[in-house]
């Protein structure tokens, strides 16, 4: 990596206006008449494809830039955050990490790496935890028809702080036909932030609910956050 680097200081001067990393200076093409048809080369280190991180966990970013030989120096380089600054956290989803470089010559390269961003998440309410697992796989949660079943799901960020803005529903599914069953006139229940406990609650009626075996999707707005729940509503 610090080869890297250091190669990437020799092909040009690379000074940080903003936002923008601007390469001057003149590169080997022009000394040696040689045509540069080579783009830039980009390495990303951090973050990497396929990473996930938690909201508001410090990461810097480690990438590189350099022209190959024959050079004709850096014109340009952007990138989503300097090398060694913070890349962004600080809401969750899908992300992407953007390095664009272009050459003297005007040779252009870039590169794009995914990576996500989701909430530390934990179930509290209801018991027994043995049914937050694959659908299957623990026995299922029950209740008797009329019964109401409080849900307390903690959402926090990477500092173990509450997230006061975070969506969160409940899906109630027929297993055999994944047909969405109401749970509520509007279909799916909603969380609601309490703010004395910095928990997340639902409260899930059973009195529309048929006995029989349904299965309950917990899922919050950071897409990871998901718990499928096998779930017997009992006369």
């Amino acid at each position: 990596m610090n080869a890297m680097k250091n190669a990437r200081t020799r092909k040009a001067l690379i000074l940080l206006v903003g936002g923008l990393l601007l390469g001057v200076g003149v590169g080997t093409a022009a000394l040696s008449g040689q045509p540069d048809t080579v783009p830039p080369e980009i390495k990303v280190f951090i973050p990497q494809r396929g990473d996930v991180y938690v909201l508001n966990q410090p990461v810097e970013a480690s990438w590189a830039v350099e022209d190959p030989e024959p050079s004709s120096g850096l014109k340009a380089v952007l990138a989503s955050a300097p090398d060694g600054e913070p890349i962004d956290t600080a809401t969750v989803g899908r992300k992407e990490f953007r390095v664009f470089a272009v050459d003297e010559a005007g040779n252009a390269a870039s590169v794009a790496v995914p990576y996500r961003v989701r909430y530390r998440a934990e179930i509290l309410e209801p018991l027994p935890q043995a049914a937050f697992a694959e659908v299957g796989a623990r026995p299922p949660l029950r209740a008797l028809r009329g019964e109401e079943i409080p849900f307390a799901i903690s959402i926090r960020d990477y500092f173990d702080e509450a997230v006061p803005r975070a969506v969160g529903t409940l899906t109630a599914l027929d297993p055999a036909t994944r047909a969405i069953v109401a749970v509520e006139e509007g279909i799916l229940g909603v969380f609601r932030f309490d703010p004395e406990a910095g928990v997340y609650r639902y409260t899930l009626r059973t009195e529309g609910l048929e006995p029989g075996s349904y299965e309950l999707i917990v899922q919050f707005n950071d897409v990871l956050t998901i718990y499928r729940i096998a779930f017997e509503v009992t006369e």
